[in-house]
């Protein structure tokens, strides 16, 4: 076990080296050319493969137990796998992944260093709307989810964002004064001896 923590370390370390000397996202084609394996997989487990032994380990890289649902390029068995990637995924997680394939004993590593490698899809609904449509459509539509799903997060987001900035630029007989953020003596605790909301 401790061997193949080992190696599994040294292909990421490999892996995020060599896609930082790349020349990065350049387009969706191109990302495309270039993944030797594009699958749809879902998130089992993650680890960070920084230990505190040892220290080796280039610190931004994640392992991730992952099962593969789907595969739309390339030669891999759907099934349980690994992946290494800059991108930590959260657990049940599914992701379509541009990677790169890495084989120890009987192991496949997928390697999707660079996190533009990993597409986060917070709403699969499953493999039957892309049966039978080229490679090409497969992952417009996956895209097209993804920007669904993103669009979603901002609109959330801009109305929290909203919220708070009112809260920020309000007066009221709660403390609160125009255009102004409280420094940290006025947020201390009267313990501390400074004055609270």
């Amino acid at each position: 076990m401790k061997k193949y923590i080992c190696l599994l370390a040294l292909f990421s370390t490999v892996g995020t080296l060599l896609a930082l000397m790349s020349n990065g996202f350049t387009t969706w084609n191109d990302l495309v050319d270039r993944s030797p394996d594009i699958i749809i997989a879902r998130c089992l487990a993650t680890e960070d493969l920084l230990k505190p032994e040892p220290k080796v380990f280039y610190s931004n890289v994640f392992s991730s137990d992952i099962q593969i649902i789907s595969v739309l390029k390339g030669n891999a068995n759907p099934g349980f796998s690994h992946m290494t990637s800059l991108y930590q995924p959260f657990r049940g997680e599914y992701m379509l992944l541009f990677a790169s394939r890495y084989q120890y004993e009987t192991d496949s590593i997928y390697g999707a260093t660079e996190e533009y490698r990993v597409v986060p899809l917070i709403h699969f609904h499953g493999t039957n709307e892309l049966a039978g449509k080229p490679l090409g459509m497969q992952i417009q539509l996956l895209l097209k989810n993804r920007l669904n799903d993103l669009n979603q997060i901002m609109a959330q987001n801009n109305e929290e964002k909203r919220r708070i900035e009112a809260g920020l630029y309000t007066n009221s007989a709660s403390g609160f004064s125009t255009n102004t953020v409280p420094n940290a003596a006025e947020t201390r605790s009267p313990q501390q001896g400074g004055t609270s909301f």
